[in-house]
């Protein structure tokens, strides 16, 4: 007996436990030597109103009440609750008691034992405020997290998850991943899945496709990670991150070097090839004058100015897409605009096609370059007129919608092919024969450089509808014609190419005027005060010095004098310094029409 108790008080001290006996009638509780410090009872017996003193006072109705069902009921008394010790701190036991006797021959007993479960119930609390700590940590990240069991289903994911896939959890418990995924994509993410789950070490970040709620994917990098117990994998964790906002970012990086490598070579190729076509046209006008008469001639000289001119548009395009101008943003009233251009797209399109204009707010007016509207109208008019190779409609339409003017352009024409629409404003990208691919992003470029946008919306077979958006403006400027002044008629030509040079003089002289040719431009001021010309046609780009700094020792001696640049240079900062001048200038190659037509604007 004595060896046995020694081995109950060890045992009942090592797991911290003590016994009680608590008699009703008498109120007196019996503890253990491991309860009788604790409790406050040094001789062993105390009654239950002192045993319950150290009792948390939030805890004492719960633990008197199941006292008293053991009593009365002989339920079975299990429960935890707290103690406060006397240097403030708390312990936690768990008891667990029952009711034995109670009758005739045996009097009525509580019977319970003690068990500090402190330790333990500090351990689930920092456990409890840890797992509350990792939720928060979880359901606050940006990256998507998911945990896959081993058949690859869900079985709990973050709000970034569900955000990122749509849905509510709930409806993505139970799920398989790859649901989430293009088909392309959740075939490899099986076949990652099922090397994690074979052992494998994780890959680095793979790029998946994910399928989002309104039709649109999302590209995200992801990795998985085996999530192992006792030794074996027991499910897979994936991390994702949203990674579609820096995908665009890097296209259209890329898209911007693409472009910069075209404006270089635009800078480098425009002025030699424009200078060649420039050479050429004058001669080939000069050959038709010469001999009117002979039909020989006059096709080849056709074919050549067609050539000359279909090289010009060329040069012309790739330099408005690489080096695009500043806009002059000024009110425009759209429906004036809409009629004007009407006549412009009956001359794109041909007497084959109907072209109609609605107005739906004839007040609206937009902040726009009209040079710039003409140039994004005219490139839709022509995609259009693509589109309908046997005839068709055309209607420009006009209205105002929060904020903003929006004109559609709709055709009924083939359509464009979905699979094509998101490439159409893909700079040199092009499905029809003989096209360079850079009508319509120009279109879409000049459209952004005042502050708008084009949209596009086109079914296959029933026509396409482009909306251009720009923003509204209230009122309008009032505006007066400018009355032309009368030309003049003694040129001063500085130019250092010989065969475009002479072309020049050739032709203006059988125009009546009286030109001097010469090719440096540092000769420009002394031929200036010997030949007093009415206008100096001057070449930006000249061999002794740049036509900019000729032009600005023209106007310390001679202020008044009119100048007009010719140049088929790209060089962005010298255009720039051309428009900074607000001097006229004219770009190579054009017609002698052109250069006389300019001339007649330009007054002393």
């Amino acid at each position: 007996m004595h060896r046995r108790e020694k081995q109950l008080s060890f045992a009942q001290q090592l797991a911290k436990i003590g016994s009680w006996e608590w008699d009703p009638e008498a109120d007196v509780v019996v503890a253990s030597p491991e309860l009788q410090e604790r409790f406050n009872a040094p001789d062993g017996a105390i009654t239950m109103d002192a045993w319950l003193e150290p009792v948390h006072p939030e805890d004492v109705e719960s633990v008197r009440a199941m006292l008293d069902a053991a009593v009365k009921d002989g339920a079975p008394m299990d429960i935890r609750y707290r103690l406060q010790l006397t240097e403030g701190t708390l312990a936690y036991l768990h008891v667990r008691a029952e009711r034995l006797g109670g009758g005739e021959s045996e009097p009525l007993r509580i019977v319970g034992v003690s068990q500090d479960v402190t330790d333990q119930m500090l351990a689930e609390n920092a456990l409890r405020e840890s797992e509350a700590r990792y939720r928060i940590l979880v359901e606050q990240a940006k990256d998507a997290i998911v945990s896959i069991d081993l058949e690859g289903r869900v079985t709990a994911l973050n709000r970034a998850a569900e955000e990122l896939a749509g849905g509510s959890r709930v409806e993505w418990i139970g799920r398989p991943i790859v649901d989430a995924l293009t088909p392309e994509s959740a075939q490899v993410a099986l076949e990652q899945l099922a090397a994690v789950l074979g052992g494998a070490d994780p890959d680095d970040y793979r790029e998946y496709e994910v399928c989002r709620p309104d039709g649109r994917t999302a590209t995200v990098e992801a990795q998985v990670r085996a999530v192992r117990a006792g030794g074996r994998v027991a499910g897979i964790v994936l991390v994702a991150r949203d990674v579609t906002a820096r995908k665009e970012a890097e296209a259209r990086a890329e898209q911007e070097k693409r472009l910069a490598s075209l404006g270089q070579l635009a800078t480098s190729v425009a002025h030699e090839f424009n200078n060649v076509l420039m050479s050429i046209m004058p001669f080939a006008e000069l050959m038709q004058r010469r001999l009117p008469d002979n039909p020989h001639v006059a096709t080849a000289t056709r074919h050549i100015t067609d050539a000359v001119r279909r090289g010009r548009e060329i040069s012309q395009e790739i330099l408005r897409f690489a080096r695009p101008a500043n806009p002059e943003l000024a009110p425009l009233l759209i429906s004036e605009w809409a009629d004007a251009f009407r006549l412009k797209a009956e001359a794109i399109l041909g007497p084959s096609f109907e072209v109609s204009v609605a107005i739906g707010d004839p007040e609206a007016a937009a902040a726009a370059d009209r040079a710039l509207l003409d140039q994004v109208a005219t490139n839709i008019t022509l995609n259009a007129r693509d589109a309908m190779p046997r005839g068709g409609t055309f209607e420009i339409g006009v209205r105002a919608e929060e904020g903003r003017v929006l004109v559609d352009f709709t055709d009924s024409g083939c359509g464009i092919p979905p699979e094509l629409l998101d490439r159409i404003f893909e700079p040199l990208y092009t499905t029809k024969h003989g096209g360079n691919g850079l009508g319509l992003p120009i279109a879409h470029q000049a459209a952004v450089q005042q502050n708008g946008s084009i949209r596009v919306h086109s079914v296959a077979g029933e026509g396409s509808t482009f909306t251009l958006s720009l923003p509204e403006v209230p009122s309008l400027p009032s505006s007066s014609a400018a009355v032309p002044p009368s030309l003049r008629r003694r040129v001063l030509i500085v130019e250092d190419d010989e065969s475009v040079g002479e072309g020049l003089r050739i032709l203006l002289a059988d125009e009546g005027f009286d030109v001097e040719l010469i090719g440096r431009g540092l000769e420009a001021v002394p031929a200036i005060e010997a030949f007093q010309p009415d206008l100096v046609l001057l070449d930006v780009n000249l061999p002794d010095v740049s036509g900019i700094e000729v032009y600005d020792r023209i106007r310390i001696r001679h202020d008044s004098l009119p100048v007009i640049f010719s140049t088929g240079h790209a060089d962005a900062r010298a255009l720039a310094e051309v428009r900074d001048r607000k001097v006229p200038s004219i770009m190579k190659p054009y017609e002698i029409e052109e250069l006389i037509s300019l001339m007649s604007t330009v007054s002393r």
